[in-house]
């Protein structure tokens, strides 16, 4: 899953996988992700503040997980920045494998 940030272009994506996966129409309007910057930007800016859409429907999680990492290393998730330097999306990692380079102090937010 990727999130941008509410000052990037307001939207979020996120994978949802098939039955195999675990993920059904119930649980899938409820999904978020782990993150806790994540959890308090929807506090503070509420859920209006960004869009999450279904990119691809998984017939299993391997297929998932395989399709998720493709679209966050496609979409730089870990390394993208926006132009007041914060970072562009929520992500610190790729399956727990890739992470995102520690924050030097010149660019960590205000």
């Amino acid at each position: 899953m990727q999130v941008r940030r509410p000052e990037a272009p307001a939207h979020a994506e996120e994978e949802a996988g098939g039955e195999e996966a675990g993920v059904g129409p119930l649980e899938l309007a409820e999904l978020l992700g782990s993150s806790k910057e994540l959890h308090e930007a929807i506090d503070q800016f509420g859920h209006a503040a960004s869009e999450r859409r279904i990119l691809q429907f998984c017939p299993s999680q391997r297929v998932l997980s395989y399709a998720e990492a493709r679209e966050q290393f496609a979409r730089d998730v870990l390394t993208a920045r926006l132009p007041d330097v914060t970072r562009e999306y929520y992500n610190a990692n790729i399956l727990a494998r890739w992470f995102a380079p520690a924050e030097p102090d010149h660019l960590s937010p205000p």
